[in-house]
């Protein structure tokens, strides 16, 4: 991938405005957000290629669908420095973007981005036919589901990992969220008990494990960490509401700082009218 981008910054036919942007842009860092920028693109395209069946060696150029919000999400930029960096990819001629539109509520609105990215040397990436018109989303499902943008920004604030396999499932029409990907699930903060019935069922006993300990830990309570796991279980298994669960655990979190806690879980068992 890494010959796939140095070949396309040395592009040879390059002339004029586009030759003066491909050298400023070899002339960044390699931490630029540009550079960041291109290579994920690329990598995302040859393997968009390899899993639609195309011969990406082949391929000049592959055009997807992904919003601009979960490509800032991964490279941990703001949006706006995303819209920079795709301005001087663009004229590059690197890359090509555009706004999908589609229905929501009845309305018309932006689904997210279309982007065709040049894998090859050669003319500047542009749309090929029935690029834009093709149904890249039905947005109207997806924000059904709770699988937006937005959310996947949240996760993000909240310490879960956008991970490469996320965009490129999400430019395959597989819209999932960061913490729907085991290897996400940090569990470093007790809010993350609100999403526990969202992980898939294999992998819920090391989430449950690593998130018990985290309450445990931070509630000064070690030797209660089974009981806090007892309480998520039954978080997942639906017979405890995990608002519940969590505010509980937030007032415990209160006295213990006001001081004089002697038995934390106790706390949280009061709270939840369990004593």
């Amino acid at each position: 991938m890494e010959a796939r981008v140095r070949e396309l910054l040395h592009d040879p036919t390059a002339e004029g405005e586009r030759a003066q942007a491909l050298a400023r842009i070899r002339a960044m860092d390699p931490g630029a957000t540009p550079l960041r920028l291109l290579r994920l693109l690329v990598a995302l395209g040859l393997a968009y290629a390899k899993r639609k069946g195309y011969k990406a060696e082949a391929l000049s150029q592959v055009a997807f669908h992904l919003p601009v919000d979960v490509v800032a999400a991964k490279l941990r930029v703001h949006r706006a420095t995303v819209w920079r960096a795709v301005d001087e990819l663009e004229k590059a001629g690197l890359v090509a973007t555009r706004r999908h539109f589609g229905t929501l509520d009845g309305r018309t609105a932006t689904t997210g981005t279309v982007w065709a990215v040049r894998l090859k040397p050669g003319k500047r990436a542009r749309f090929e036919h029935g690029d834009l018109a093709h149904p890249w989303r039905d947005l109207q499902e997806d924000r059904n589901k709770g699988r937006t943008a937005y959310r996947v920004l949240q996760a993000a604030e909240r310490g879960f990992k956008v991970t490469f396999r996320l965009l490129l499932d999400w430019a395959l029409g597989n819209r999932r969220m960061p913490y729907e990907d085991p290897a996400a699930l940090l569990g470093r903060e007790v809010d993350d008990l609100l999403f526990l019935a969202e992980i898939a069922p294999q992998e819920r006993p090391t989430a449950i494990d690593r998130l018990a300990e985290t309450i445990a830990h931070r509630l000064g309570d070690p030797g209660s960490r089974r009981y806090y796991a007892g309480l998520l279980w039954k978080v997942v298994e639906g017979a405890l509401n995990p608002y519940a669960l969590l505010q509980a655990i937030r007032r415990a979190l209160i006295a213990l700082q006001e001081g004089g806690v002697r038995r934390p879980g106790a706390l949280v068992a009061t709270a939840l009218g369990r004593l």
